[in-house]
């Protein structure tokens, strides 16, 4: 659990009993390649730190997986449509990787928020994290070219380019995995 402890340490300077509380409030839970996080249709409850792992959000359309996002140790993962409003999902999220990580339930959350207030300065930097990557990602498929955008995910998260199955990896580009390898070639 230590770096779920750094991971908030960094944001702010917790006081041992602020951490003690927050780390009692997670729950480990591993999962195997393949196996879902969240499944389209399910209501989200929980938030998750992954302490190892790679995990991928997305969609299916037209019988097709259309990857919208990743997260890899030292990161957040949840649906926070669902996880807000208590909707039913639109999507799914699925372990790439044997993933390890620390879930927290919506009424842990809650419960924890009520005693330190605090910690809900951290859900909504997280939040606004979430937001600047989707509406960053976004931009760059309406304004980027397909190299442009590889090179700048190339740049900002290398490791995760590595890791990715080629195929998730075009998708999430919206390239086709030939479009990919030429761009790989050519670099």
């Amino acid at each position: 659990m230590n770096d779920l402890i750094t991971s908030i340490q960094q944001f702010d300077r917790f006081s041992k009993e602020e951490v003690e509380a927050f780390v009692a409030a997670a729950h480990p839970q591993q999962f195997s390649k393949g196996e879902l996080f969240l499944q389209e249709g399910q209501v989200s409850r929980e938030i998750a730190f992954i302490q190892q792992g790679l995990l991928m959000h997305y969609t299916n359309h037209d019988g097709d997986t259309i990857p919208c996002d990743f997260a890899m140790e030292g990161e957040w993962v949840a649906y926070l449509k669902s996880f807000s409003s208590g909707q039913p999902a639109d999507m799914n999220i699925v372990a790439l990787e044997d993933s390890l990580v620390y879930a927290f339930s919506r009424d842990r959350l809650q419960s924890l928020y009520q005693v330190y207030p605090r910690f809900m300065a951290l859900q909504n930097y997280h939040v606004e994290q979430a937001f600047i990557s989707t509406s960053q990602h976004a931009n760059s498929l309406a304004m980027l070219s397909a190299q442009q955008r590889y090179n700048q995910l190339v740049q900002q998260k290398p490791e995760l380019v590595q890791r990715i199955p080629q195929y998730h990896l075009a998708a999430y580009l919206g390239i086709k995995p030939q479009s990919l390898s030429r761009i790989r070639k050519s670099l």
